[in-house]
């Protein structure tokens, strides 16, 4: 049993971020990988999903504390293939936490754990197997958290869905149970991990920056005389050169465009092809939700630049930005 060491998450904190390192838990998969349960307090029970159609999208939703933990960016992700492991845990009738969880591996659609693997992907060229394995983390996210107040689960409901999560892992003949990024102040998890035998690592910093304006104009407003003469040349700029900016939930009948865009971005910026399903942003616009939106500027009719941006609880996430190629 050994932990896998783990690479720096992928996120620059801009001026005035919170820094905050995280940590990597990691157990390899052996034969014993489970260990006794103590029993939680009778109020609670620990259940698998094997996606979050397992709840319905207002019970869901009241659980997520930031933009990835929505419902409907679950759903749209686990029907473009992500092969969803997940613990429901309740106190009564009442789902109080979930711990997402997906099977990962080299075909797969994103695979976190291809992010640290680091210089052990040379073992796998030599033909040792390191995956599958089964990753703690919301879809296309550089986070393990578990929805809900994981504070509020008692240690035995907490130690039994991380043994309901291993004997996932083992009945799948993953490699090893991972939760890639945790927060450092989630003592309880940390401690429960440590207590099963996982190794714990360090895995580089992640940045929050804290918004305090509730508009646009109201940010601007509170910048410095200077700082508004350029924000305000540089939107001036954007009209002066034909392009404009929206901002909007109900973005299907551009979705397709967002896709393309995204998928040449990627390739030009990476040198290979982006591992997202085909698909995917025409199953997440599908159904507007309030609590997604894109961002998007275009040029003569034609989309240039993308961005997905999700908001819930008090954190808003952005991902998927793409823009296109300057004209020479």
């Amino acid at each position: 049993m050994g932990g896998l060491r783990a690479g720096q998450a992928r996120l620059r904190p801009g001026a005035g971020a919170h820094r905050a390192r995280s940590r990597t838990l990691a157990l390899r998969r052996g034969p014993a990988l489970t260990t006794a349960l103590t029993a939680p307090a009778s109020a609670w029970t620990l259940a698998p999903a094997d996606g979050a159609a397992a709840l319905g999208e207002a019970e869901w939703n009241c659980l997520a504390r930031r933009g990835f933990h929505t419902h409907h960016w679950f759903r749209a992700a686990e029907d473009s293939g992500w092969r969803a492991r997940h613990v429901i845990a309740r106190e009564g009738s009442r789902a109080r936490a979930v711990i997402p969880a997906y099977l990962t591996g080299a075909d797969t659609l994103h695979d976190l754990h291809d992010r640290w693997l680091g210089p052990l992907r040379g073992l796998e060229r030599l033909g040792l197997g390191l995956r599958p394995v089964l990753s703690v983390q919301s879809p296309f996210s550089l986070s393990s958290d578990i929805l809900g107040d994981s504070g509020a689960l008692p240690l035995p409901a907490l130690d039994e869905a991380f043994g309901l999560l291993e004997e996932a892992a083992w009945r799948a003949r993953a490699k090893a149970v991972v939760w890639p990024f945790v927060d450092p102040a989630d003592d309880a998890v940390l401690a429960t991990a440590r207590e099963r035998g996982y190794a714990v690592v360090e895995a580089g910093a992640t940045a929050r920056l804290r918004i305090r304006w509730a508009s646009f104009e109201e940010y601007v407003a509170s910048r410095s005389k200077s700082v508004r003469r350029t924000i305000r040349a540089d939107l001036a700029g954007l009209g002066a050169g034909g392009m404009e900016t929206l901002s909007t939930s109900d973005y299907r009948v551009r979705a397709g465009e967002m896709d393309a865009l995204y998928r040449r971005a990627y390739r030009r910026r990476n040198g290979r092809d982006a591992r997202v399903a085909s698909g995917f942003f025409e199953r997440l616009a599908r159904q507007a939700a309030p609590e997604i939106w894109a961002q998007l500027t275009s040029s003569g009719g034609r989309i240039v630049g993308t961005s997905l941006n999700l908001a819930a609880g008090s954190v808003m996430d952005g991902t998927f930005a793409a823009f296109a190629a300057p004209a020479h």
